[in-house]
């Protein structure tokens, strides 16, 4: 977490999942200190803006887009759907405070409003047999992490 003068950029491309179906994106990282400032960026799946309070912790702004798709394969199991596959994406936004604990262990806190919240099982024509999709809400969030 050591706040130095730095930054990185790079420009790239791949195919994600990350909104519920595939796609090809070009991401942008985008990585810098100035000060006690750390803005961090893999547009267009995260932002933040942190403020370094010392050494071994720091308070910010995230903004993240979580997701995927999963392939689903019911032939040797009886069901009444015609299932292909399942998807879900979320966009979160809010508050984030990172404390190291011990090592590269840290403790994360979270809240903010999760804004997209789908989930959806498609058939092989890939129309929605269900959709368990929710209304945007407010999330808190604590865990850990293993950094290097």
């Amino acid at each position: 977490l050591a706040c130095q003068l730095f930054y990185r950029l790079f420009l790239n491309g791949t195919q994600v999942s990350r909104f519920g179906n595939l796609f090809v994106i070009p991401l942008f990282t985008y990585v810098a200190r100035k000060g006690n400032w750390l803005f961090a960026s893999v547009v267009p799946a995260y932002v933040s803006h942190f403020y370094c309070i010392n050494e071994n912790s720091m308070i910010g702004l995230t903004m993240g887009v979580s997701g995927n798709l999963y392939n689903v394969n019911f032939d040797n199991i009886y069901t009444p759907m015609d299932v292909n596959r399942v998807s879900y994406s979320r966009i979160n936004i809010g508050p984030e405070y990172q404390i190291k604990l011990i090592g590269d262990l840290y403790l994360n806190a979270k809240t903010g409003i999760a804004l997209r919240n789908m989930f959806e099982v498609q058939d092989n024509n890939l129309d929605d047999v269900m959709d368990f999709s929710t209304r945007t809400r407010f999330f808190f969030n604590v865990g850990l992490r293993l950094l290097k």
